[in-house]
């Protein structure tokens, strides 16, 4: 048994060894919006961050496994009725505006192309499943009545980036489509039948072999 295990792990090392690996530590911007907004509300995404790393093995064709850590924003919008104190049988509407923040994990397989796969200058396509960890929501002004139980633990999404080489630096436009529920099956939200949707934009410094 430990010669196999030997063994096994010396054809493994060989194969790292042998194929075209890099390492790629990233920086960026995010704007994640909600989709199907309820009733009287709307939906308007803010400027996040996001940081994180990912590695590509592989030459023309690669695999990207990712990990990052992201806080984003988004504009909530709501319009409820209300009476005038004043004139008791007047109902006027009022607009509640908050922004609801929201910071998660994302771990990532994407698989990718090289459509141009120069030394200094390389085109790539890449797309895969993603999942997003939820790990804290909040409000920024508490005006709006959702916390961390209104929230599904996570989200299952597809992405998709294009990304750009330039000798060492990296630069990568992405989209990611959620496929989850964004909202919790509880009395309050599960009429809700919202999902996210994230555009991103990172850039980076590429580390190793195929640089």
């Amino acid at each position: 048994m430990k010669r196999f295990t030997l063994l096994t792990a010396s054809l493994a090392s060989g194969l790292l060894g042998l194929a075209q690996w890099q390492f790629n530590p990233q920086i960026g911007l995010t704007f994640q919006n909600l989709t199907d907004a309820p009733q009287n509300a709307e939906y308007k995404a803010k400027a996040g961050w996001i940081l994180g790393m990912d590695a590509r093995v592989g030459e023309t064709f690669y695999l990207q496994p990712g990990l990052f850590f992201a806080r984003n924003a988004t504009t909530i919008t709501t319009t409820v009725p209300s009476t005038d104190p004043n004139n008791p049988g007047t109902v006027t509407s009022t607009t509640i505006e908050d922004d609801l923040i929201r910071s998660y994990a994302k771990l990532r397989l994407m698989g990718g192309w090289k459509l141009i796969n120069g030394d200094a200058f390389k085109l790539r396509l890449a797309v895969g499943p993603s999942y997003d960890f939820l790990l804290s929501v909040d409000n920024k002004n508490d005006k709006v009545d959702l916390d961390e139980a209104d929230f599904t633990s996570g989200s299952f999404n597809l992405d998709a980036a294009v990304g750009l080489d330039i000798a060492f630096f990296t630069v990568e436009p992405g989209i990611s489509f959620g496929l989850s529920q964004v909202y919790a099956d509880n009395i309050r939200t599960q009429e809700i039948d919202s999902k996210y949707l994230t555009f991103s934009l990172t850039v980076g410094l590429v580390f190793g072999k195929g640089r």
